[in-house]
C-alpha cells in the first residue's frame, strides 16, 4: 500500500497526462498534414525502405522517425487520425516518463507537480505536437529525456544497471533525431549537481560508453549527412544563401530565445505572443520580457548563492541554449530565410524541460540529499511552515491559470486547419472510387500544401499515392474527374476551344476499320498547355483505342454503340489520329474538341 504522499503524487501526475494526452489530441485533430509531413508521405512510396530511413533531409538525419512514419503510413495510409493517436500516446508517455524523473529526483513532492505541469502543458508544447512532423522529432526527445534523467539519479545514487539503461535510451534518441547529442548536458548537469566533477569523473565505464555511443554516432552522422541518400531540398536555390553566421549572431539569438520563449514558459507563457507560421516576427512586450528576465536573473543569482552546486543547473540550462542555437544558426533554414526563421517554438520546445529541470533543482532538495542529511541551502532562514504552505498553493494556482492563459491564447492564434477537410474528403472520394475512375491530375489549394516549392512531390498523385484506390490518374476517362475546391470528385466536361472539322463520310464523320487509322482535321491549332480532348466516337461491338495528339498517344477501350472518351494532353493539339487495331468491324469518329477541363455544372 502507496503512502498518502506518494498516492497524492502519483494521481497528480496521472491527471497531468490525462489532460496534455486530451489537449494535445484535440489541438492536433484539428490539423492535417502540412509542409514536410507530404514528403515523409510521399518518400516512403519514391524511396526504398533503407534508403527511406537513413536519407539526410535537410540535414536532419532520423531512421527512428522515418521508421515510425514508414510504419504509419503502411498500416494506416493517409490517416491523419492515426497520427493524432500517436500524438496523444507520446504526451502522455512524455508526462510519464519525466513525472517518474521527477520522483527519483525528489521523492512524491507534491510541489513538483508544478513544474511537471508546466513542462507539459506549456504552451511552447502546443504547435510542435500538432505539427506531425514536429511531434515525432520533438516528444520523442522530451520522453527519452525524461528517461535519461530518471537514470543519471539511479546512476547517482548507486543503482545497478541504470547506467547501461541511461547508454541504451541516449542511443536509441539518437536513432530518432540528431539533436539527442544535446540529452548529454542536462544528463551531465544532473550528475555533476548530485555527485560533484569529481564524482561523475569516477564513473569512467559510463563516461567511456557514453563518449564511444557518441563518437560512433557522428561517424554515422557524417557518412549519412550529404551521403548516399541526400534527398534534393527543391524550395532552395544554393545562389540564395545570404545570411552568413556571425558570433555576435549566436549571442544575440540565444539571448533572444531566452528572453523571449524560454523565461516566459517558466511562468506558463509566453501569452499569445509565440510566433506562428504566418507570424514568425511577433514577440512579446518589450516590458513584459524585459521584466520577467530581470526577475529570472535575480532569482538565478540568489539560487547560485544560496543553493548547493546552484550555479550547476544555471550553466546547463545556458549551455543548452547557446547550443542549439548554434544548431539552428548553421542550418540550411537560416541560410536561405535568415532571421525571420528563428524564433518558431518548435525549434526550442526542447529547452523548456532543461530549464524547468533546473528550476526543481534550485528550489528544491534531491532525495539524495534529504537521505543523507546534507543541507541544501546556505544560509536561508527558516520560514513558518504555514507561510510556506499558503505560498505554495497560491503559486500553483497562478501556475494554473497562467497555463490555461497562454494556451487558449495560442489556440486562439494557431486555429483549426480548415484544409483538413479538403484532404479528409480527397482522401475518402480515392477510397470509394470505382474501377476505372481517372482523376486529373493537378496541384492542392495553397492553404493544403504550398507545392510550388514542391514541383515533383506537390501534384495530388503524388501526395496520395500511399492509398489503395482503383483511380488512376490522368488515363482516359468517360468521364475524368475533377478535385474541387472542397477536395471532393466531381465529373468534368470540355470548354471547347477547338473543334474537328465534319469529316468526309456522311453519317459517321472519321471512318475507323481494322489497318485505317482516322487523320481528324482540327479547324485551329492549340498552344502548349495541358488541355482536355473528348473523342466521341460509335462502334459496333467496342474494342481498344488509340488516340495520337501531336505525337502522343493514349489507349483506351470503348464500349459499343455511342461512347464519348476524354483525355489529359499536355502540349499542343493540332493533328489528332485514332485507331482500331483490333476492330472487327467499322466504327466512327463523329467528332473531338479539346480545351480547358471544367467541373460539369
Amino acid at each position: 500500500m502507496i503512502s498518502g504522499r506518494r498516492g497524492g503524487f502519483v494521481v497528480g501526475v496521472a491527471l497531468i497526462a490525462l489532460v496534455t494526452g486530451a489537449w494535445h489530441v484535440w489541438v492536433a485533430g484539428q490539423q492535417t498534414w502540412i509542409i514536410d509531413d507530404w514528403i515523409y508521405l510521399d518518400r516512403v512510396q519514391t524511396y526504398g525502405f533503407v534508403d527511406y530511413l537513413v536519407q539526410d533531409y535537410n540535414g536532419h538525419v532520423m531512421p527512428g522517425e522515418f521508421l515510425l512514419m514508414w510504419l504509419l503510413t503502411q498500416l494506416f495510409p493517409m490517416s491523419f487520425g492515426a497520427a493524432v493517436a500517436v500524438v496523444g500516446l507520446l504526451s502522455v508517455g512524455a508526462v510519464v516518463t519525466w513525472g517518474l524523473a521527477l520522483h527519483e529526483l525528489f521523492g512524491p513532492r507534491l510541489r513538483q507537480l508544478v513544474p511537471l505541469a508546466v513542462l507539459s502543458l506549456s504552451p511552447l508544447t502546443l504547435w510542435p505536437s500538432a505539427f506531425w512532423a514536429s511531434a515525432i522529432q520533438v516528444l520523442p526527445l522530451l520522453l527519452l529525456t525524461g528517461v535519461a534523467i530518471q537514470q543519471a539519479a539511479r546512476v547517482a545514487a548507486g543503482r545497478r544497471r541504470a547506467g547501461w539503461w541511461l547508454v541504451g535510451t541516449y542511443v536509441v534518441a539518437l536513432l530518432l533525431w540528431e539533436k539527442a547529442l544535446l540529452m548529454l548536458l542536462p544528463v551531465a548537469g544532473v550528475l555533476i549537481f548530485l555527485l560533484g566533477l569529481r564524482g561523475l569523473l569516477r564513473r569512467r565505464t559510463l563516461l567511456a560508453a557514453l563518449g564511444g555511443v557518441t563518437a560512433a554516432y557522428l561517424a554515422l552522422y557524417a557518412a549519412l549527412r550529404d551521403g548516399p541518400v541526400t534527398a534534393p531540398v527543391t524550395w532552395v536555390d544554393e545562389g540564395s544563401y545570404s545570411f552568413p553566421v556571425r558570433v555576435l549572431h549566436l549571442l544575440d539569438y540565444a539571448l533572444g530565445v531566452l528572453r523571449d520563449l524560454a523565461v516566459p514558459a517558466l511562468y506558463g507563457g509566453p501569452w499569445g505572443s509565440i510566433p506562428i507560421v504566418n507570424d514568425l516576427e511577433h514577440r512579446p512586450p518589450p516590458l513584459l520580457s524585459g521584466t520577467l528576465t530581470a526577475v529570472t536573473v535575480v532569482l538565478m543569482v540568489v539560487g547560485v548563492l544560496v543553493r548547493r552546486r546552484g550555479w550547476v543547473p544555471v550553466l546547463m540550462t545556458l549551455g543548452y541554449a547557446f547550443v542549439a542555437s548554434f544548431l539552428i544558426l548553421f542550418s540550411i533554414k537560416y541560410a536561405v530565410l535568415g532571421p525571420y526563421a528563428l524564433y518558431e517554438d518548435r525549434y526550442f520546445t526542447d529547452l523548456l524541460p532543461v530549464s524547468v529541470l533546473a528550476v526543481s533543482l534550485l528550489i528544491c532538495p534531491t532525495r539524495l540529499e534529504v537521505e543523507a542529511g546534507e543541507e541544501a541551502f546556505r544560509s536561508l532562514p527558516a520560514a513558518p511552515k504555514a507561510l510556506v504552505s499558503g505560498a505554495g498553493v497560491l503559486l500553483a494556482l497562478a501556475a494554473v491559470v497562467s497555463l490555461v492563459v497562454g494556451n487558449l491564447t495560442h489556440w486562439d492564434r494557431i486555429g483549426p486547419n480548415p484544409a483538413r477537410h479538403w484532404v479528409d474528403n480527397l482522401r475518402d472520394d480515392l477510397r470509394a472510387a470505382p474501377a476505372g475512375t481517372s482523376v486529373r491530375d493537378a496541384r492542392p489549394p495553397e492553404d493544403v500544401f504550398t507545392a510550388s516549392y514542391y514541383p515533383e512531390e506537390g501534384l495530388i498523385s503524388r501526395m496520395t499515392a500511399s492509398l489503395d484506390t482503383a483511380a488512376r490518374f490522368n488515363e482516359p476517362g468517360s468521364p475524368i474527374q475533377l478535385v474541387d475546391a472542397s477536395g471532393h470528385l466531381v465529373p468534368a466536361t470540355i470548354t471547347p476551344s477547338v473543334v474537328s472539322t465534319v469529316g468526309p463520310q456522311p453519317d459517321c464523320g472519321y471512318v475507323l476499320a481494322a489497318g485505317l487509322t482516322a487523320e481528324v482535321e482540327i479547324a485551329q491549332a492549340l498552344f502548349a498547355y495541358e488541355w482536355g480532348v473528348q473523342v466521341d466516337m460509335f462502334s459496333g461491338i467496342g474494342g481498344q483505342v488509340v488516340v495520337e495528339v501531336d505525337g502522343v498517344s493514349q489507349e483506351f477501350a470503348i464500349p459499343d454503340g455511342m461512347s464519348s472518351t476524354q483525355l489529359v494532353h499536355a502540349g499542343t493539339v493540332d493533328t489528332v489520329t485514332v485507331t482500331m487495331p483490333d476492330a472487327a468491324d467499322t466504327g466512327c469518329v463523329t467528332e473531338v474538341h479539346a480545351g480547358e477541363l471544367v467541373p460539369a455544372s
